[in-house]
C-alpha cells in the first residue's frame, strides 16, 4: 500500500480543509509541537481502520472544540497497482470507496461495504470493539505514532504472508517477525 494524499476537514484543530501529499518511498513528518503531526497520523489510522458509524469517544473527540461540525477525511492510496480513494465522515456517518479508472473516479461501494473493502485491500479486519493495531493487516507495519508503537509482539498471519510477498523473503522466526 502506498499513501498518496490525505485531506482533512473539521478534524480537531483543522476546521478549514487541509491536504497533505506523500512522496513515493519513505516520508518523514516533522514540525514544532502542536503543529498537527500526531493528528495527521491518527487521522490516517482512523479513516483506514475505524467504521464510519463508530460512536466511540475517540471519534467524538475529533469534533473541533466548541462546534457541531462533522469530521471528514479523504485518503487516496495505491494497492496492487490500482488507485483508490476512501472518503469518510464521522458523527453524521458516510463512507465512500472509489477506484480510479477510465480517467475518472468511479464509486465502488459505500457505507459498511466500503469500510470492509478498505480493510480487505489492506489485509486487515475489524475488531469487535475499538481500533486495535493487531487487526490492521499491512497497516501494522506502516507507521508508529510517537511514543506508541503500533506493531504488536506477534504479527497476524495475514500480515506476515503479505510481508513475505512484498519483500520476497521467508519470515519464520519470532526474531524475524519482530524485525
Amino acid at each position: 500500500m502506498m499513501l498518496e494524499t490525505i485531506s482533512l476537514t473539521n478534524w480537531k484543530d483543522f476546521r478549514q480543509p487541509v491536504e497533505y501529499e506523500f512522496s513515493p518511498g519513505l516520508n518523514v513528518i516533522y514540525g514544532p509541537n502542536e503543529s498537527g503531526k500526531s493528528t495527521l497520523i491518527e487521522a490516517i489510522s482512523m479513516v483506514l481502520f475505524n467504521k464510519h458509524t463508530s460512536k466511540s469517544q475517540e471519534i467524538k473527540d475529533l469534533i473541533p472544540w466548541g462546534s457541531k461540525l462533522y469530521p471528514q477525511a479523504q485518503i487516496n492510496f495505491q494497492e496492487g497497482g490500482e488507485t483508490y480513494r476512501i472518503t469518510k465522515q464521522f458523527i453524521n456517518p458516510e463512507s465512500v470507496l472509489e477506484k480510479y479508472y477510465d480517467d475518472r473516479w468511479n464509486e465502488l461501494m459505500n457505507g459498511d461495504k466500503a469500510d470492509n473493502e478498505v480493510l480487505k485491500l489492506l489485509r486487515g479486519k475489524f475488531p469487535s470493539r475499538g481500533s486495535k493495531s493487531e487487526y490492521w493487516g499491512l497497516g501494522q507495519s506502516l507507521w508508529m505514532v510517537q511514543g506508541q508503537p503500533q506493531i504488536s509482539e506477534e504479527l497476524n498471519s495475514e500480515t506476515v504472508s503479505s510481508l513475505k510477498v512484498l519483500i520476497g523473503a521467508a519470515i519464520e522466526s519470532k526474531e524475524e517477525k519482530k524485525f
